[in-house]
Parts: C-alpha cells; sequence; structure tokens
C-alpha cells in the first residue's frame, strides 16, 4: 500500500519524502516524515496543510483508503532581528457569559492554563485544554474570546427545533488545534416525544457554506438524570442543540375483509392499518374503492411513531365478485345470491254430492239399478236412507192399490 504526501502552499512548508510504502514485512515499521517550514514566516504564524492521498493497494481492504490530513504551523519569531528586550508573555483574555479572565498564551498562540466557562443557566460549558493552540483568523495567537447567548439565532432547517439557548462565540474565524470541547445539558422535559435524544445534535451555524445554514457536529451523549450532549469545535461561531424531527410518513398495511364471503344484503367489514413513522402528526386519507369506484373516504390524525385501525362496511345487493381497494391494498368480497324458496301446493279437499230424489206422479216402478249411490263418507247419513225406505215402501204401496183396483173391476164385469 502506497500513500502520497504533499503540502497544500509549499511557500509555506514542504514535506520529504513523497510517498511512503507498507508492505506485510515492514507495516508495523514506524516511517520519518520530514516538514521543512519556510523561513519567510517571520512575523506571524503560516498555517498549512501536509495532504494525504488515497492509499493505492492490491488489496481491497487498504485500497482507496484515505489517512487524515495533518495540519501545521510555522511558529512566528517575534524576537525583533538584531536582538532586542523580551516584554512580558501575550494573554488572551475571555468574557464568557459575563465573567471575565485573562490566561497566558505563548507566541505561537499556545495555551498555557486550562480555561473553562459555563453559561448563566448551567447548560453549556466550554473547555479549553491546556496545550491548545488558539489562532484568530489571520493565524496569529488569539489575543480575546465572547461567549454570549444569541437570543435571535438563525433559523433552524427545516424540520427541526432548536433546543434551549443558542450561543455566541467570537471572534469569528477563530480556530483551535486540537479543537476545545462543548458540553450541552439538556432536560429530559424539553425532548418533545417522540423525538428521544438520540434525535439531538450540536450544530453551528456556518455563513461560508452554500447556502449559509447550520452544520452539525458528530454528538456523543452521556445518559444521566440530564442528558450531556458533546462535540469537539475547531473554530468559533453561533452554536445550539439542535433536534430533527422527519415528517409525518404514512403506510397502510393488513387489508382484512370480514367475512370475505357473504350473501346479498349482508354486511362485511374491511380493517386496514394506518401508521405514521414520522416524527411529527399528520393527517391521511384513507380511501376505499370497490370495482375501482371511490365508495368512501376517512381522514386519520396520528401523532409522530403511532398507528391505528380504519374500517369501513359494505352491504352489497347484487351477487358477484367485488374487488376491494384500501390506498393500493387490494383484496376480493364474494357475494352469493340468497337460495330461492317455492311455497308448497295446497289442494283443496273433494267433495262428492249429495243425491236427493225428486218426488213425481207417474207411477212407475224405479229400477232398483236408479237408486242413488250411497255416500262414501265415513258416517252414515241417516236422513237419506229413511227417505229413500219411505219412498221405497209409498211406491210399493201404489203398486199394491193399483192391482187390486184392477182385480176388482174385472170381477164385477
Amino acid at each position: 500500500m502506497t500513500i502520497g504526501l504533499s503540502s497544500n502552499d509549499t511557500t509555506k512548508g514542504t514535506v520529504s519524502p513523497a510517498s511512503v510504502t507498507f508492505t506485510t514485512v515492514n507495516w508495523a515499521t514506524p516511517r520519518t516524515i520530514t516538514v521543512t517550514g519556510s523561513i519567510n514566516d517571520t512575523v506571524v504564524n503560516a498555517n498549512y496543510t501536509i495532504v494525504t492521498a488515497n492509499a493505492t493497494s492490491t488489496d481491497t481492504k487498504y485500497n482507496d483508503l484515505n489517512a487524515s490530513d495533518v495540519g501545521v504551523i510555522n511558529l512566528a519569531n517575534t524576537t525583533p532581528i538584531g536582538g532586542g528586550g523580551g516584554g512580558g508573555a501575550p494573554t488572551l483574555d475571555t468574557s464568557l457569559f459575563g465573567v471575565t479572565g485573562s490566561f497566558n498564551t505563548n507566541s505561537a498562540g499556545v495555551v498555557q492554563t486550562e480555561i473553562k466557562g459555563t453559561s448563566a443557566d448551567g447548560k453549556l460549558t466550554i473547555d479549553i485544554p491546556k496545550g491548545t493552540i488558539a489562532l484568530d483568523k489571520n493565524g496569529s495567537p488569539l489575543l480575546n474570546i465572547t461567549a454570549t447567548v444569541n437570543a435571535n439565532p438563525p433559523p433552524p432547517p427545516q424540520n427541526a427545533n432548536i433546543i434551549g439557548l443558542a450561543y455566541n462565540f467570537l471572534p469569528a474565524g477563530a480556530t483551535f488545534s486540537p479543537g476545545i470541547i462543548f458540553k450541552f445539558t439538556v432536560s429530559p422535559a424539553s425532548i418533545i416525544a417522540p423525538l428521544t435524544v438520540n434525535d439531538l445534535v450540536l450544530a453551528f451555524y456556518s455563513e461560508t457554506s452554500t447556502p449559509p445554514g447550520w452544520v452539525t457536529f458528530p454528538t456523543s451523549v452521556v445518559p444521566g438524570t440530564f442528558y450531556d450532549l458533546q462535540a469537539t469545535v475547531s473554530h468559533f461561531t453561533t452554536f445550539a442543540v439542535i433536534a430533527y424531527a422527519s415528517p409525518a410518513a404514512f403506510t397502510a398495511s393488513n387489508l382484512v375483509i370480514t367475512p370475505a364471503e357473504v350473501n346479498t344484503g349482508v354486511a362485511s367489514t374491511i380493517k386496514v392499518t394506518v401508521a405514521n413513522n414520522g416524527d411529527l402528526s399528520g393527517t391521511y386519507n384513507v380511501v376505499l374503492k370497490v370495482n375501482g369506484a371511490v365508495t368512501e373516504t376517512k381522514s386519520v390524525t396520528l401523532a409522530g411513531k403511532s398507528s391505528t385501525d380504519v374500517t369501513f362496511v359494505v352491504s352489497p345487493t347484487t351477487a358477484g365478485t367485488y374487488t376491494i381497494d384500501v390506498n393500493g391494498l387490494t383484496g376480493a368480497l364474494t357475494v352469493k345470491a340468497l337460495p330461492t324458496t317455492t311455497p308448497p301446493t295446497t289442494t283443496p279437499p273433494t267433495t262428492t254430492p249429495t243425491l236427493t230424489p225428486t218426488p213425481t206422479s207417474t207411477i212407475t216402478p224405479a229400477p232398483t239399478s236408479a237408486l242413488p249411490v250411497p255416500s262414501t263418507k265415513s258416517s252414515t247419513n241417516w236422513l237419506l236412507i229413511c227417505e229413500i225406505t219411505g219412498g221405497v215402501i209409498l211406491v210399493g204401496l201404489l203398486i199394491f192399490f193399483f192391482i187390486r183396483s184392477v182385480v176388482r173391476r174385472r170381477g164385477g164385469m
């Protein structure tokens, strides 16, 4: 694996060798890299960077890896050429949240003792460790530091909020190497659900970005009764804790049709689960389509990270198979016709008419075959029997008296 080395400003310094190579044999052997600064930087410190190129290797595990670049400072010679007196050590004056102080540095801007400051509300602590190189925007030793509350900070990014206060650190353009430590203390009560402490980040406002806006730091969280958010800062500007909240994002799932087969006119329930996967609350329209036609729409409002069931009821009156669609989820509802029932046929009972003899004046013996057929009813009709018997006796008597009358006439002759 080979790593190229170069200076981003050879007028201030050069680097040698131009590259270093590591093999499976010498990978653990330290290499010496020499940086030579310009002797012309006698008035102010000169900052430049030794750039490490992306590694080239036949091993894919190491090919294209990019080591961190190295910042270099040529320290100014503050002693006038030709000799002369010394003078007192340079100082760094501070006004941190209304508390003033004065701390020794040296001609290279190296802080000689640790500097700490805490905001009036106790929620922000700044720590500048001993040995930190503090420079102004021109690369000269930093002479003063000011930290105040920013009552009107720039607006936060979209879908984000500033938690607590924002703070201004001046002078703009001041740099620190290594970075200084910012620690924000956040109360759990200030975190509005469904956000959690893991949604919080430290951020700074950058005037030089395109477009200008908030830039986040890698932030570590120290749990406890209160949360401590820590980040390493290498320059001064406006700082704040920002909570990023994603907008409402809805999904529909779990389409259930109960029952999936009914008779005409019988109700079936259609249910879906609607979830808001975003952080912010929102409203969502749930649309029911039957055979492609919109039949009903319901609106649901959900808080972030929550869900609910939405139900519809349909009662088709025509048999068939219906396609059910709820926001893209599809299913089928089968509707069957009710079975047809034929009412039973009632046959009226058959009645046999009753024969009644008609009296006649003609004296003609009635043949016995002409007698009426007796009723087939299970009960005996005694009135009819009496009438028939009486009729027979009457006819017999008439015949008897007729014959007797004829005999007497002949005898008298």
